[in-house]
């Protein structure tokens, strides 16, 4: 296959920058979905992307957030998961050869730092075998808050390696995410609705769309009281004492929720806000 880009390539990178912008203000979702259109990209199997935070002071430890996608079993993740746990960083060959890189945005295939007899001997490779894995891709860079990203694209065991075209892919990705990184694009310690159960979900978004919890009950099916309790758990979440201090925090969200409309559509029916007592109003959309 040709090393170099092709317009539709150049094409796909752009058009994935701009989904991620969509999905800007979760931090979990728009890694998701990045690292989900990279796999297929660049032909991986699993996916991840971390972020970490230096210490303020010596004695405290960096913060570190992950995410990773494509897993073909739970029980390898768990594996490997365990491995990293109770291992060190050094103990990997592709982070040290990864971080020894110089330059303000490093992009690296497996072969370019780590040899293949130090690869395949490696305690890190006879895990990887057992999980089915082997070839990675991978990038970093600090933002301008002094957060460190990192990302990792990884093949199944038996396909062919990254090249020069998956490398120039990663490298035109990583320079356009960049600059988004802790202004547009949210960073790990922001707020996230990626976990948060599904009813906690629905909840948000009619109260982003205008509704009362009167009419969030009547739309999920469920009684007004279990859509108050849904609500005080949303403060919780998003550290928040009123309705307003809500909405406000969690405005930015509304694009992330409003992808699960269209399958809530399929189960609850709209209730004009006439039939509970109030206003009729148009939904955002």
């Amino acid at each position: 296959m040709s090393k170099r880009l092709r317009l539709n390539d150049l094409r796909t990178i752009y058009l994935l920058i701009g989904e991620c912008r969509e999905l800007r203000s979760d931090p979990i979702v728009w890694r998701r979905h990045m690292l989900e259109r990279l796999n297929g990209l660049l032909g991986g199997s699993m996916s991840f992307g971390g972020e970490a935070i230096p210490p303020q002071h010596a004695d405290h430890q960096w913060k570190q957030w992950m995410v990773d996608v494509g897993w073909k079993n739970p029980s390898y993740r768990e594996a490997y998961q365990r491995w990293i746990r109770e291992h060190r960083p050094e103990d990997n060959p592709f982070t040290v050869g990864m971080f020894a890189q110089q330059g303000r945005l490093p992009v690296r295939y497996r072969r370019q730092i780590v040899d293949d007899e130090t690869w395949y001997t490696s305690e890190l490779f006879q895990l990887l075998r057992t999980i089915e894995l082997d070839d990675m891709l991978g990038s970093y860079f600090v933002d301008h808050h002094s957060h460190l990203h990192i990302i990792g694209i990884v093949r199944d065991l038996g396909q062919s390696p990254f090249g020069e075209r998956e490398r120039r892919l990663l490298l035109l990705q990583q320079r356009e995410l960049m600059p988004l990184m802790g202004n547009v694009l949210a960073n790990f310690d922001r707020p996230t609705v990626a976990d948060m159960a599904p009813r906690l979900r629905q909840t948000l978004l009619c109260l982003l769309q205008g509704k009362s919890e009167k009419q969030a009950a009547i739309r999920m099916g469920i009684s007004p009281a279990t859509v108050h309790e849904y609500v005080k758990q949303l403060h919780r979440h998003f550290g928040v004492s009123s309705r307003g201090e809500l909405l406000s925090r969690s405005i930015g969200l509304f694009s992330v929720l409003a992808t699960l409309e269209d399958e809530w559509e399929k189960h609850y029916t709209e209730v004009p806000e006439t039939a509970v007592g109030g206003r009729g109003h148009s939904n955002m959309r």
